[in-house]
């Protein structure tokens, strides 16, 4: 009785909590079941806190839209002119200078200057939290200057191709206000400012509201924004942990989007003439893990029969309806640089079990499949997933694990076989590192904890490589090995469903995965 009445309180508790703005259609009620770890873009990466970084704050570059035939504006991964309006690039690719733009106004009043921007690029790799990993190999904080009124110089130790790959990426990338960080607590190496990381101070379109941990935080428009004043008055982030009472909320009006919802609801919302469903095809893949540190999957036949066991299509249309396109590779379809060349693993029982033996499991074997209780695009992945290996003699049982004890699971490669996906940047070189270099071993990003001498040779030389013809050769033989190598099991590419009330318009989707609110409107 106690866990039936408890949805049944929360809607109500909350219907009541936002009666006064349900009908406001410059207010947007956004459900969610995750909080900002904080609002300092430079050492917080966590999903929730880019997405307010994102709105909050503003880069050098930005991400481009494009206009689909149906009229439909999405997001791609080319960048356009933002804060710089314009730059130079030196014939060698290493020397980068930027042109501010003018009459920028922070949030506070004060106006963008070029010591404000020089400053956040220096402020980065001096804290040297994450969002510094790949720019503090391309550049320090000695190599940046103010080189004009409204004019940076970023001087690079070596050809970095992906440099303003970097800069686009709201953690890496967002400019702050030189006075107002050094009037709270100024910045100390590798010190997380806790005044700061509370209270931001940017050009976005958006400033930061109240926040109620566990019930509710905001953003606020900036009617000021250089780019424009945006088209709703604030955003209102509403912490429910129940999807299900989120859904019975969106349908009473007192909700307008939800966040990657469960399967059931979003077969509800699919048909509900009321709703919509966006879906973000994004740069990632939905893996199935073997960590090949570990018997039997320490053996490459092993890995490939796992593969050759599975039907991708399959698994994709029952854990995302059809949203998701399935794997032809190693690499998200598209991550710059993605081939499917190298694609042989149709299904093929039989030559799953070919393998099989030739590793000495004629009678295949036992194991687990691992996901993160309450995710259900995994848990129907992996159940989906346990059926298929069962007829090439895999056999399986399917684990929920509890998400500290997952997250640690996959990090330490404790875990026999498991189900996680991850979303990246459309850096190629960042991609490839993080997940297929010895370097990135376990805790680094690489859970499937393979190690290639040849990739890691040539994700060195990738990552110091200009010249686009030579990158992408660089980057299909990467993709030769790991198909022949076969580290882990690729399902599908990564597809995050938002469930939106009818009158939503212009939430633009980006492949990036990030959020920008300034064109969102009710109709």
């Amino acid at each position: 009785m106690t866990q039936l009445l408890r949805p049944l309180a929360i809607v109500a508790a909350l219907l009541w909590g936002v009666a006064l703005t349900q009908g406001d259609p410059k207010v947007f009620n956004f459900g969610v079941y995750f909080e900002p770890s904080g609002v300092d873009p430079h050492i917080s990466t966590d999903a929730a806190a880019t997405w307010m970084a994102n709105n909050l704050y503003d880069t050098l570059v930005r991400y481009e839209t494009t206009t689909l035939p149906d009229g439909t504006v999405v997001g791609t991964t080319n960048f356009k002119p933002w804060l710089a309006e314009s730059w130079t690039v030196s014939d060698d690719g290493r020397t980068f200078v930027f042109r501010i733009r003018d009459g920028v106004p922070f949030h506070n009043g004060d106006i963008l200057t070029a010591d404000d921007v020089a400053f956040s690029l220096q402020r980065v790799l001096t804290l040297n939290f994450a969002p510094a990993q790949l720019l503090r190999n391309c550049t320090n904080p000695d190599h940046i200057a103010v080189s004009g009124p409204l004019e940076v110089t970023v001087e690079l130790m070596t050809a970095c191709p992906f440099f303003l790959n970097l800069l686009v990426q709201t953690p890496t990338g967002s400019i702050l206000n030189k006075a107002f960080v050094e009037a709270n607590g100024g910045v100390e190496a590798e010190t997380i400012n806790e005044f700061l990381r509370n209270n931001p101070m940017g050009t976005g379109p958006f400033t930061w509201g109240e926040r109620e941990p566990g019930v509710l935080y905001q953003l606020v428009a900036f009617p000021d924004a250089w780019s424009g004043a945006p088209k709703l008055d604030r955003i209102d982030f509403r912490f429910i942990s129940d999807l299900a009472s989120q859904y019975v909320l969106m349908q009473q009006g007192a909700l307008d989007a939800i966040y990657n919802p469960p399967i059931d609801i979003l077969e509800q919302a699919l048909v509900n003439p009321a709703l919509k469903v966006l879906d973000q095809q994004t740069i990632g893949l939905q893996t199935l893990y073997m960590p090949n540190k570990n018997p039997p999957f320490d053996d490459p036949r092993v890995r490939q029969a796992v593969q050759y066991a599975l039907d991708q299509e399959e698994i994709a249309d029952a854990a995302t309806l059809g949203l998701a396109s399935p794997a032809r590779g190693a690499f998200p379809s598209l991550l710059p640089g993605f081939t499917d060349a190298y694609w042989v693993y149709d299904r093929d029982v039989e030559k799953a079990k070919q393998l099989l033996a030739e590793a000495g499991f004629p009678n295949g074997f036992d194991t687990t499949i691992s996901y993160n209780s309450g995710n259900a695009q995994r848990e129907i992945s992996a159940v989906v997933a346990q059926a298929q290996l069962a007829e090439a003699g895999i056999r399986a049982e399917v684990q929920a694990v509890a998400w500290p004890t997952f997250v640690e699971g996959f990090r330490e490669g404790t875990m026999p076989m498991f189900v996680v996906s991850g979303l990246a940047a459309p850096v190629p070189d960042q991609f490839i590192a993080q997940y297929f270099t010895t370097g990135s071993l376990g805790p680094g990003g690489n859970y499937a904890y393979f190690s290639n001498a040849e990739v890691d040779a040539l994700a060195e030389r990738l990552a110091e490589t200009v010249d686009g013809d030579e990158r992408a050769a660089i980057m299909d033989r990467i993709q030769a090995i790991l198909m022949d190598e076969m580290p882990s099991a690729f399902l599908y590419n990564a597809v995050l469903p938002y469930v939106v009330r009818a009158v939503v318009q212009d939430w633009i989707i980006y492949p990036s995965g990030d959020w920008f609110f300034a064109t969102v409107y009710k109709d």
